[in-house]
């Protein structure tokens, strides 16, 4: 995977940030190794993206100076830090850094699929879901509980786009397609779907485009 910075410089950057909105000179010493996992990880889902600013000179590439991928690799990072190196420390600045730098709040403890897009991905708010592979998040979108602390599944191949929230006990099933300010709360979405408006007043449409081509390499 070609990179914009390389490695050493990359966590020379991040920890730049870190100490700068987080001045308390907390221990970064595992800061390197998640570094160095996240981009494993960065690589293994930006290969299966389509767009043309995902590659240069015909390999994967990752542009720190891309705040979309950015968010992407600071998730991973939080998430690599919480879960492979128990240290809380760190996962909660990456997670607080993401909120700080991107409005993009997920809980390093929250497990996003392997592969995933963000398409102007502020303001985005991720609760811990069940989230699978080819799933597409727009601005302003919501994923989370409902008061009986109950949370969403996400099949493949979803899209929410702009505003969109899935909330509570509501099952999204493969190829659905969220349009622009939709509000599902606790209802389930048959596949291939096209969904306009609020619940519990939604149009279910068919959807008969093919959408993640434009997206993904699959």
């Amino acid at each position: 995977m070609n990179t914009s910075v390389v490695q050493e410089k990359l966590k020379t950057y991040v920890q730049s940030q870190i100490n700068n909105f987080f001045p308390d000179n907390g221990d970064l010493s595992n800061l390197n190794a998640v570094i160095k996992k996240a981009l494993i990880k960065v690589e293994n889902n930006f290969k299966h993206i389509a767009l043309n600013h995902y590659y240069k000179n015909n390999d994967i590439y990752f542009n720190h100076l891309n705040a979309d991928q950015y968010t992407v690799f600071i998730y991973y990072a939080s998430n690599v830090a919480y879960e492979i190196y128990n240290d809380i420390n760190l996962a909660t600045k990456l997670f607080y850094l993401n909120k700080v730098l991107h409005q993009f709040h997920c809980m390093y403890s929250t497990k996003l699929p392997d592969i995933f897009l963000l398409i102007h991905g502020t303001g985005i708010v991720l609760g811990k879901a069940k989230y699978s592979n080819y799933l597409v998040l727009s601005q302003n979108c919501n994923i989370g509980a409902n008061d009986k602390l109950e949370y969403p599944e996400i099949a493949e191949f979803i899209i929410l786009y702009p505003n969109s929230s899935i909330i509570g006990r509501s099952e999204i099933n493969k190829n659905c397609c969220i349009s622009n300010g939709v509000f599902i709360n606790n209802q389930n979405i048959s596949p291939n779907k096209l969904i306009i408006g609020r619940s519990p007043n939604l149009t279910i449409k068919e959807d008969k485009k093919t959408r993640f081509n434009y997206f993904f390499n699959i």
